[in-house]
């Protein structure tokens, strides 16, 4: 199955223009991060659920990033919010939720469409001041 989704995104990769700028596989299996400032964490933790920040509800699904993005994203988009919370998902069926789609950049990130994120599925957090 994996083998398949692999296939089907390098396809649709290809048909989208983007496989030129496509050259790794993407583990679909690998941890991925939420990363929250302080009201949203707050309020992912006294509701038990996260619905999305402003920009996903925007989108019409969750933003999440692999590890290897992780500080990339931070820097670009939460440089100036003091404490941030770096969610991480590693629960196999959550990632099998997701869908990997590429940015401008022809990178891939993981979305969640039509669901919230559960403080259950929360492998592990952590804290920057």
């Amino acid at each position: 199955m994996k083998h398949l989704i692999g296939f089907l995104i390098i396809l649709c990769l290809s048909v989208n223009g983007f496989a030129d700028d496509y050259d790794k596989e993407v583990n679909m299996e690998q941890p991925v991060y939420k990363i929250l400032r302080e009201h949203e964490w707050k309020e992912f933790q006294s509701q038990g659920y996260f619905n999305g920040s402003k920009d996903d509800l925007k989108d019409g699904f969750i933003h999440l990033s692999p590890a290897d993005q992780v500080e990339r994203i931070i820097k670009k988009y939460f440089s100036d919010d003091h404490p941030i919370y770096i969610v991480k998902f590693d629960n196999i069926d959550f990632l099998k939720r997701l869908v990997w789609e590429p940015a401008s950049s022809g990178d891939l990130y993981p979305h969640l469409y039509n669901a919230s994120l559960s403080i259950d599925e929360i492998d592990s957090f952590e804290v920057r001041e």
